[in-house]
């Protein structure tokens, strides 16, 4: 994430790359801690978050001496700042994004010059006065997303199933804390990931159940959780980074090389996958197709 939307990039030497979006260095336009992502799809594509939301076509463009993208506001504001974005795995034209104050909007034609945005209020509300944290698109179908939320209190996780109409609570027994984080691992939807105040916790059911108490590697707060490949990565306020791979693959028909036990590259033998498993982690089993 980047200050108050002062994004940096190193090529050849560290230099900025916002330039040409008005909302930047400034704490009434941008939130200190501004959302900013590469669309998964399409790597010279970035969209980033202050009053308006921001879109480039070609962030890498150049090096250094910098030539500066291009940038186009594709969302003007609302009065609230933005605080979290999220594209669709495979469908850079879903696009969802979500407000200081609880606003979750979404759009279909994100990829058009002015796409149109439609604020999801759905049944039951969302919570309001609360920020929204993160958003995660399930990578296997683009109207299944969850948002979660700041707050000391409960329903800070909802899911809904149809691209904004209908939401669930999925809060259940997690902890009042704020939920920082979400993540869908790529493979299997149903295994979700969050970063709380209070550490991660894991569902293995899409969120019906959760872990019964922090699954992550200490009881803090955990900002950020990404992928990288199939390893998941914690990133906490003040106590550095921590990775682990939850899943670890194995398929009898596997000869190839390397094996690490990832989708790519799974084990051969079931004996590889147990020797190698985390604590509190999964073994699956690759068949023909999966």
């Amino acid at each position: 994430r980047s200050s108050d939307l002062q994004i940096y990039r190193n090529s050849g030497g560290w230099y900025r790359v916002t330039q040409g979006i008005t909302d930047v260095g400034n704490g009434s336009t941008a939130n200190f801690v501004a959302p900013f992502i590469l669309d998964p799809n399409q790597p010279d594509t970035m969209l980033a978050g202050g009053a308006s939301l921001w879109r480039t076509f070609n962030v890498k463009v150049g090096g250094f001496p910098i030539q500066n993208p291009t940038w186009t506001a594709i969302k003007l504001p609302t009065g609230q700042l933005i605080s979290a974005i999220a594209v669709a795995p495979g469908n850079s034209r879903v696009i969802w994004i979500g407000d200081n104050n609880g606003g979750v909007y979404a759009t279909a034609n994100g990829t058009a010059t002015s796409p149109v945005w439609t604020r999801n209020l759905g049944t039951p509300t969302l919570p309001s006065n609360r920020m929204c944290q993160s958003i995660a698109i399930d990578p296997h179908n683009a109207i299944q997303a969850y948002v979660t939320f700041g707050g000391f209190s409960s329903g800070n996780i909802w899911r809904t199933p149809d691209g904004g109409a209908t939401w669930t609570d999925l809060s259940g027994s997690l902890p009042q804390v704020p939920v920082f984080s979400i993540v869908i691992n790529p493979h299997d939807s149903s295994y979700l990931y969050l970063g709380t105040g209070v550490g991660v916790f894991a569902s293995s059911d899409g969120g019906a159940t959760w872990s019964p108490s922090n699954d992550g590697p200490a009881n803090v707060e955990v900002d950020e959780l990404f992928w990288v490949g199939d390893t998941l990565v914690a990133a906490t306020h003040g106590r550095g980074m921590f990775a682990i791979q939850p899943i670890v693959w194995v398929d009898f028909n596997y000869n190839g090389t390397p094996q690490s036990g990832s989708y790519a590259a799974p084990f051969h033998t079931l004996a590889q996958g147990v020797n190698a498993v985390p604590s509190g982690g999964d073994i699956f089993i690759k068949t023909a197709g999966s």
